[in-house]
């Protein structure tokens, strides 16, 4: 629940910009959304109800135009334009192909990038903190998350070890 509204939360701010632009109420807004392979229906389904939870509806307020290859990559920069021609307002990316054959054809509709493993390596943002471009989103697989990851695992198994030494019966605690 918290991510589906996380992740639909972050796609409206993307697009509340536009908001000012237009007449409140009379906005429709349209979300792309791309990835090599059929998205779970559980995805697609939690997304959905993120932005029923926020107060959206479907066809009325907001438009989400699906699109997937079948596995091949080489597809997604078709798919990428066509979400281009419909005038979407943001497209989320699944998955490094997609997110690569979406920044490659756009350097203004913003891209919410999911399931990248590294946006910094792949060229995709500057850097996690200011991502900069027109690409932000999500990741958790990244090399310096991994060895935070390290270093958390091991202060982790040092604390009850320390503890014990501080509460043991040498102690002066």
């Amino acid at each position: 629940m918290k991510r589906r509204r996380l992740l639909a939360g972050l796609l409206l701010s993307l697009a509340a910009p536009l908001a000012a632009e237009a007449q409140v109420g009379a906005t429709l807004w349209r979300v792309g959304f791309l990835r090599s392979g059929q998205p779970p229906p559980a995805w697609v389904n939690s997304f959905q109800e993120g932005v029923a939870d926020l107060g959206y509806v479907e066809g009325k307020g907001i438009v989400l135009e699906v699109r997937f290859t079948d596995r091949s990559p080489e597809k997604l920069s078709e798919l990428a334009a066509e979400l281009l021609r419909l005038n979407v307002d943001v497209i989320v990316a699944s998955g490094t192909p997609a997110a690569l054959a979406a920044r490659n054809l756009t350097r203004t509709v913003p891209i919410v990038i999911v399931g990248v493993n590294d946006p910094v390596g792949t060229g995709l943002v500057k850097e996690l903190s200011r991502p900069g471009g027109n690409a932000t989103g999500l990741t958790n697989q990244t090399p310096d998350l991994a060895m935070k990851r390290v270093q958390l695992l091991i202060q982790s198994t040092e604390l009850p070890e320390t503890q014990a030494r501080r509460c043991g019966p040498k102690s002066t605690s």
